[in-house]
């Protein structure tokens, strides 16, 4: 006759232990569903026509440069303002809080190019736009990473 297997209850510092190891290093979001790796969002041909309209700054997911990144928990503030609105002749509104900017904007086929008028001084900005469905990125010089996700309180067929 076999002997009776031990029916101790484990004590609950190996239960515990036994749970965290298990919940402690979770699969990433790239493999949680399938076990393979998630394909990236699929891009949208960057045109005029596609980055026109009204954009709203996701600081969470923008990165900045070591030298202009804000202190820990301080909002990110984007050159280009949290509420940015390319108009579709070229005119642009940027909105930071009560501050609003004015100037130009033009895609050339690869860059986008912003320009603010006064006050208090004349900025001229560069980015590489990349669109995904219903986000903008643009991709700055030193590693500045700014993420914007179209208003969806504006319609896409209509540019303020």
């Amino acid at each position: 006759m076999s002997p009776m297997p031990d029916r101790r209850p484990l004590p609950v510092l190996t239960l515990l232990a036994l749970l965290a190891g298990c919940s402690a290093s979770p699969p990433s979001t790239a493999t949680q569903t399938t076990g393979k790796p998630e394909a990236p969002a699929p891009q949208v041909a960057v045109t005029s026509d596609r980055l026109a309209g009204r954009w709203i700054l996701s600081p969470g997911d923008c990165h900045m440069p070591p030298s202009e990144a804000p202190e820990q928990g301080s909002p990110v503030v984007s050159p280009a303002g949290a509420v940015l609105t390319l108009g579709s002749g070229g005119n642009m509104t940027s909105r930071q809080g009560d501050f609003i900017r004015r100037g130009t904007w033009k895609f050339d086929g690869s860059a986008l190019k912003i320009a603010v008028e006064p006050p208090p001084r004349r900025l001229d900005m560069g980015f590489i736009p990349v669109l995904e469905p219903g986000r903008l990125v643009l991709q700055g010089a030193d590693e500045m990473v700014l993420v914007y996700h179209r208003d969806p309180f504006v319609g896409v067929d209509h540019t303020p």
